[in-house]
Order: C-alpha cells, then structure tokens, then sequence
C-alpha cells in the first residue's frame, strides 16, 4: 500500500529522530564507558597502595625485632626462632598467606604459611636499592622503598634486614591473599555500575523526551540550529558531572576506611603487647620504658599525631606527640563528642579486674586533608581526562548528526520541513569546507590518542631492557629508542609528502597507522635495547606517515580561505589525544605494568583504520582538489607562487636556511624549542619524577598540564597573535618563558619545580608557536622560496630538534645530572632566543 505525502513524511520525521537519538545514546554510553574504566583502573591502584602499605607496617614492626638482635651481633645465618617471630606476625593478619626471610643470595632461612614462590630479582631489589626493577617483571616499588609485587593473587611486600652496617644482612617477605582487595574492587565496580547506570539512564531518557516530543522537528533539523548540538552536549556533561563527584567521594571514603585501619592494625599489637604485661601482675603506673614504646608507634605512621597512655581516671601517664597538645584530654568518656575519624580509644585490660586504662590515638588532621586532596585529584585526573575524550566524542556526534541531516535533506519533498530549499544548500555549502577537518580531527585524536600510550614512560623501560653490542653511557642508552622515533618520524614525514602529492593522503596514512600497529607489538615483544629501538623507529615512521597524511588530507580539502581554521581544529584534536593518551598509559602502565601498554596502543591504532576504510568515501568525496570548490574573494591574495622546482629550488633552499631571517628562526626558536620540549616531556619528566617517588599516573598528570595549555590557551593566544602586526616579541617572550622555567630547576627541583617548568614550557609555546608561522611566512625570502616549501622545511627542524632533545638532555645527565641538565637546556634555550633576537631583522619582511 502506497503512503500518502503526510504519511511519508512523519515516517521521514521518525526515521531522522530515531538516528539523531540513537548517535547521541551511542556517544553517551561510550563516553561512560570509558570513565567507568579509568575509574575502576585507578581504585584498584588505590586499592593495592593501601594494602601494600597495611602489609609494609607488618613487615617493618616485624623486622625491627630482628634487627634488633642483628645489631647485638648475632649473624642472620645462625638467628634462631625466626619461624616463631613469623608465626607470630601470621598470626596478626587473618590474610597473610605466607612469610619468608631471605639471605641477600636468595637463599631461604625460614618460611611459615604456604609455599611461597619469590620472583626472580625480588630479593636483588631488597638488597640494591640503587636499581630499577622492570615494571613487567611485576616488581615495583613504594614511596617508602619497599619493594612490592603483585602475582597471581596475592601481594607480596619485602623489606631490608639490617644489622650494623649500611648494607642489608637479608630481606624479609610477607605475602598476603588479596581476596579482601577483591572484594572492595567488587564492591566498588558494583557501586559504580549502578551510578553509571543510574546516571546514563536518566541522560537517555532526558534525551528521548526532549529530542523525540519537546524539541519541534524544525528545530531539530534546522541548518544552524544549535538545540540539537547542546542539548546532547548538556546530557553528556551532566551524566559525567554526577559520576565524578561519586567517584571522587568513593576514593575519598576508601582511603579513610584504609588509613584507619593501618593504624588500628599498629594499636591493636601494642594493646596485646601491654595487655600481655599487665596481666603480669605490673602496675599501669610503673610500666618502664612506655615513652619509647609510643614514640614508636607515633613514628611507624605520618597519619598518627600523638599516642597516650591514660590509666582508669583518663589521667595521662605518657604521651608521644609531634606537637604536644595545649589542652589536656578530657579521659576516655570524651570519645562520643570528638569525631570519629580523629581519635581512637583502645581500652586495656587484666584478666579479673578489668579496664585499668587505655591508649588513645589521634590522627593528624593535616594529613588526613592531604590524603584526600590527593584521593580527590586521583578522581579529578580521571574525570578530566574523560571530559577531553567526551568532547572529541561530542565533536564526532555533530558530525553524525549532521550527516544525517544531509542524507535525509536529499529525500524528496522534505524541502518544505526544513526550510526554503535555496536556505538548506546554501547552509551545507557554507559548512561543507569545514567538513573536512570535523572529520579528520576525529581521526587525528584516535591516532594520538593510542600512539601517545607509551610516552610517559619509554625511557623508564629502556633502562630494564639489556644493551647487546650497544656501550653507551646509561643516559644515552635510555635516549635511544625515543631519538630513534623522532629521527624516523622526521624520515616519514618526509616520505608522505611525496606520497601525498603522487598518490594521495591514503597511502601514507593508511599505511602509517599499520605500520605504527606493527611496530607497536613488536616494542612489547623486544627482549634486548637493539630490538626496542629498531620497533620504536617503525612506530616514529608511521607516526610520520600518518600524521602528515592526515595533515595532507586536510590541505587538500580545504579552500585557502577556511585552511587556517582547519588546521587549527585538527591540531587541536591532536593535543587533546596526545594528552589523554599518555596519561590513560601511565594509568595502565601503575596497574598491569609496561608491556600491555604496548599491546593496547596496537590495538587501540586499529580503531581509526577501521573507522577510515568505512568512511573512505565520504572522506573521498571531502579531499577532493580545493580548487574545486568555490572560492571567495580572499583566496586569490592568499595564492602565492611556487619557486620552480629542479637546481633554482636546491640553491634557493640552501640561501634559506644560511639567512638571517629564516635561518635564524630555525637556529634560536624551531630546534631549540623542540630539544627543550622532548628533553623534558618525554625524556627527563618520567626519570626526574621517578627519582622523586612519583608514579606513573603522577608522571602523566604533568604531562597533561602541557596538553591542556595547549588545547585551550593556545587558540586565546593566537587570537592575540593574528591581531598583531608584530610577531617577532612573541617568538622571543615563548623562548624567554620556556627557557626560563627549566633554567629554574637548577634552584629548586621539587615537583612543583618540575610542574612550573612545563607550565611555563607549554606558555611560551603558544606564544611561539603562534607566531613562528606568521612570522615567516612574511619574510621576503620565503616568499620567494615559497610558503608551502618553506613551512616543511620548519616541520623537518622542529622534527630534528626532536630527535636531538633526548640525547641532547641524555648527555648532560650523564655529565652533570638530570636537574642541572635541565637548567642547562633552558640556559641554552634562553641563549638561542638571543641570538635569534640579535640576528634576525626587525623588519618581518625584509628578505634575510
């Protein structure tokens, strides 16, 4: 049965909505997805700290009493009742499995509970500090130098056992089951998947009813309108808003409940120890020596402000306390009005006569906000890391969106629902040279994205790898395989500009992206430093490949009036991936260490190639020729010639890149900026915060400070930029800025150093960066060169000075150190900008 011209119409009407409902819902549960992921990855983190640390308070109490005797002289060898010391230790924890006490050689001296199997280099670790444990080999270690390692379903923490001397005698070993953190990533997973059902529930029944019956149909299709763009914009961002602060209070509250714990499980000891000697008939008040006893026990935890022993009458008998207290405490019957989660009474008992005192414990509130701060910043990272992410997924949801109304506005007779069909073209028209970049930028983010995984930590694991026939000095060693990246990416990016001008973008991204996949699982199989370095220079290969092919992509496809904007986008999708990605890969690298970090930024590059082949002819149709389409006033002045190619093209680029102008540009801003970035981004940051206790998701907390400057105060500031005449103070204020920053180091080389350093490092980039391009393309000689020549000549050095940044940094950490070789490089930094300022001319353009 034939429809009638309404009927046609309300199924067309139904068929839009349902696609526009069914693109945002898609969005929105994979935006939840992945912050229910990140969530979940840094509460087991969380999880495993705190009972990695609940378990080092053990092993520490336990140790001191066998260093004790160690430091009377009796040789660990010939130490009897060690296995009575250990049963007693099993005994204080329902889930300890097992424990050991090792010689330095690995050899067994005793061993209760169950069989424990002690990891190769668990034992070395112990003993020699000085070295870095391989992150896959599972070994790591905590903020206070144990060492910990998580295997097959427990949780293993060692800790030195010293006698006179510096070196350590032997290693002591408990192992715990870790069924009870099982239970609290359970619980917590359960708890989140309900919120996260709740939450993204409600934002799909917010959508349907405003977008399926509020919403009227012309203002959901009109071209222009903003309703339907905001409206999934304002769904999206509440969902995850209510998610983040659940999240942030279930960290807040696991952290409270573990810290408390790890002090009752020290004050529980010590009441069985004095319960124990009171029931000797000694009196509470002639207990000798109980000031050391409870110094010990307010020194064994940075939470527990003081400890004090009070008698039946809450008078205090003794007291350790790090700031004594002005007001004495009011006794034990105080306890129902003091909060909870700053005091605990532990009563004392002897068998017959029954309270004859109690230990209070007061915890340091001080500490206790830091701990949460820092619980609410882990919670923070993950919501702003999946904010970014929503966004490049929102931008990707418009572009479904309005693809769907371009197909629909092709059916016949919807002409008159959306508007006057001359109002409909011209609105697509006015957007179709936008189109390229909204669709490439997608890409852009999800290549970066996966690619950017490893960064926080490749020179990490380049120290746990063995060097073959390599003899460098270490810092250079570690250089290597990230050098060797940038070198290769400098050689395919190259490579896909000429692929690009013979057979189009697809070629080398297409084949980029599979090269990058390739290598990337050969990096998490190399077994030696040659072969990670030779994986490491396919990845920088296709990295070249692809990016150029993308940048190609959308130089084709764009006029020269809308060009500018649209690389803007796609570099802002760049940043945005570069910046999730890396720290997503320090998040994972914390959990299963560094070799799956590589598996998953292989599989992860899958995703935009699959995406490219099921688009390609949509993106076909978006790179055709820009001459193509049609052209405005300004594209004629934005025309330059070319300079002839063949011998007039080879002495022309050699009188570029000797002149003042250009040459020097290249000299004191191009490759001195990007030595500095690479040196400190991704060379020295993970070592520097490594040496300082950071971990892995700290590392790459850092590192998104750079990205964020860069997404959102680079487009402000070359606003800023484009309305000056005058590039050339800004070139000069961002290598000032950026030099200035590391050169501080060599003062102060604290974390908040560190972090200023990048601060100031990504601030003077947008002020450079914004300007370098401007500046140049005025110059009178590369006018003559050309603009499109010379500005590849600017990516090849800013290419090379990335290849030269770690080894550049890597040679004055072997020579000076790593933090006076950061002030160096900035040193240097801040002398090439004056030799740029002296050199070049204060005329733009006035030919070099």
């Amino acid at each position: 049965m034939k429809l009638g011209p309404e009927q046609q119409g309300r199924a067309r009407r139904r068929v839009i909505i349902a696609e526009i409902i069914g693109a945002c819902l898609l969005i929105l549960v994979l935006a939840q997805a992945l912050t229910a992921v990140l969530s979940q990855a840094a509460f087991r983190r969380l999880a495993t700290t705190t009972t990695a640390e609940r378990v080092e308070l053990l092993a520490r109490d336990t140790a001191s009493k066998i260093d004790t005797g160690l430091r009377l002289g009796k040789p660990l060898a010939q130490y009897f009742g060690l296995e009575r010391q250990l049963q007693q230790s099993l005994a204080s924890l329902p889930d300890l499995a097992g424990a050991a006490v090792l010689m330095p050689d690995g050899v067994v001296l005793a061993m209760v509970g169950q069989g424990l199997a002690i990891a190769p280099g668990l034992v070395d670790a112990v003993v020699q500090p000085q070295l870095t444990p391989p992150r896959d080999s599972g070994i790591g270690r905590l903020a206070s130098g144990a060492v910990l390692l998580s295997d097959q379903g427990r949780v293993l923490v060692a800790v030195p056992l010293q006698g006179r001397t510096q070196s350590a005698d032997g290693a002591l070993v408990l192992a715990v089951d870790n069924s009870i953190q099982v239970q609290r990533e359970s619980a917590f997973l359960r708890h989140s998947l309900l919120v996260l059902g709740l939450t993204t529930g409600a934002a799909a029944l917010f959508l349907l009813i405003v977008l399926g019956w509020l919403l009227p149909f012309e203002a959901l299709t009109r071209p222009g309108g903003r309703a339907r763009l905001l409206l999934p914009l304002t769904a999206l961002m509440l969902a995850q808003a209510v998610y983040a602060v659940e999240t942030v209070s279930s960290f807040r509250t696991a952290w409270l409940d573990s810290t408390r714990a790890n002090v009752m499980l020290l004050a529980e000891r010590m009441q069985s120890d004095l319960n124990k000697v009171l029931d000797m008939g000694i009196d509470i008040r002639r207990l000798n020596g109980v000031d050391q006893v409870l110094a010990r026990l307010e020194q064994s935890l940075p939470a527990i402000s003081s400890v004090s022993l009070l008698d039946a009458a809450s008078q205090v008998l003794a007291t350790a306390d790090t700031v004594r207290s002005q007001d004495a405490p009011a006794g034990i019957g105080r306890a129902a009005v003091v909060p909870e989660e700053l005091h605990m009474f532990l009563p004392l008992t002897v068998a017959g006569r029954g309270q004859v005192g109690a230990l209070e414990i007061r915890l340091d509130p001080d500490v206790l906000a830091a701990g949460v701060r820092a619980r609410v910043l882990d919670a923070g990272t993950v919501a702003l890391v999946s904010a970014v992410a929503v966004f490049e997924m929102y931008l990707l949801l418009t572009l479904l969106i309005d693809s769907t109304l371009r197909k629909s506005a092709s059916m016949a007779g919807l002409g008159a629902e959306v508007g006057s069909r001359g109002e409909g073209a011209q609105a697509l028209r006015s957007t179709s040279a936008e189109d390229v970049a909204r669709l490439a930028r997608p890409f852009m983010f999800g290549f970066l994205f996966s690619w950017a995984l490893p960064l926080s930590f490749l020179p990490l694991y380049a120290a746990t790898l063995p060097a073959g026939w390599l003899s460098l000095p270490p810092g250079i060693l570690m250089a290597l395989p990230l050098s060797a990246e940038m070198l290769c990416g400098l050689g395919g990016a190259l490579l896909a500009g000429r692929l690009t001008d013979r057979s189009g973008w697809r070629v080398p991204v297409l084949g980029g992206l599979l090269l990058v996949a390739v290598s990337s699982l050969l990096s998490a199989g190399a077994a030696s430093l040659e072969a990670f370095v030779l994986a490491r220079s396919g990845v920088g290969a296709g990295y070249g490949l692809a990016w150029m092919g993308l940048q190609g992509l959308v130089v084709a496809g764009s006029s020269p009036r809308f060009r500018g904007r649209n690389m803007a986008w796609l570099f802002a999708g760049l940043f945005a991936g570069h910046l999730s990605g890396s720290a997503v890969g320090a998040m994972l690298a914390d959990q299963a260490g560094y070799r799956p970090v590589f598996v998953a930024s292989a599989v992860l590059v899958a995703l935009p190639l699959l995406g490219m082949l099921l688009a390609r002819r949509r993106m076909a149709a978006l790179s055709r020729p820009a001459a193509a389409l049609a052209l405005g006033p300004d594209d004629a002045a934005s025309k330059v010639p070319q300079a002839p190619r063949g011998a007039v093209q080879a002495v022309g680029l050699r009188n570029l890149l000797f002149s003042r102008d250009f040459g020097a540009l290249l000299a004191g801003s191009v490759v001195p900026f990007s030595i500095a970035q690479v040196g400190l981004l991704y060379f020295a940051l993970p070592l520097y915060l490594q040496a300082q206790g950071v971990s892995a998701s700290g590392t790459g907390r850092v590192l998104m400070l750079y990205g964020l400057c860069m997404i959102y105060l680079g487009p402000l500031v070359g606003r800023l930029v484009d309305g000056s005449r005058n590039k050339k103070p800004f070139i000069v204020l961002g290598g000032l800025l950026g030099g200035a920053g590391m050169a501080y180091l060599y003062i102060d080389s604290s974390l908040f150093a560190v972090t200023l350093a990048v601060f100031l490092l990504a601030l003077g980039s947008c002020w450079s960066g914004a300007a370098q391009t401007a500046w140049m393309l005025g110059l009178g000689r590369v006018q003559q060169y050309g603009p499109g020549g010379a500005t590849s000549v600017l990516r090849a050095a800013d290419k090379f000075g990335q290849m030269l940044g770690p080894l550049f940094v890597g040679a004055l950490f072997t020579v000076v150190g790593l933090a006076p070789g950061l002030a160096i490089t900035g040193v240097f930094y801040i002398v090439a900008t004056l030799v740029f300022v002296t050199l070049a001319p204060p005329d733009a353009k006035r030919p070099g």
